[in-house]
């Protein structure tokens, strides 16, 4: 696999799929440069000629996070208690009442 193919990025396959159907094959340089570093999570700032594939060097780590992000919520729900809305001092007390192990209403 050449290293500018995007799959040897470690994308998932789903994007990998999309970006084939959109025509993307080869990563430009800008591209080789951002994406494992936005994969990464570093800070970037990136100045390059238009067309050079700026907005694709973001938008594909991006995606491949929100996924990434959607796959481990979907792993670990949210614990019931944590999803009621409550005024900040009920909540505060209950709180206090599940660390000490005391029963809460509702």
């Amino acid at each position: 696999m050449d290293t500018n193919q995007f799959k040897a990025y470690g994308i998932s396959e789903s994007i990998a799929k999309a970006l084939e159907g959109l025509g993307y094959r080869q990563a430009t340089e800008v591209q080789q440069q951002v994406i494992p570093a936005a994969l990464e999570k570093h800070d970037l700032t990136v100045k390059s000629q238009t067309g050079s594939g700026k907005t694709a060097a973001f938008g594909i780590p991006l995606c491949e996070l929100v996924i990434n992000m959607e796959m481990y919520r979907k792993n670990h729900p949210i614990h019931k208690e944590e999803s009621k809305v409550v005024p900040k001092k009920q909540k505060t007390k209950r709180r206090i009442k599940v660390a000490t192990g005391q029963k809460t209403k509702g």
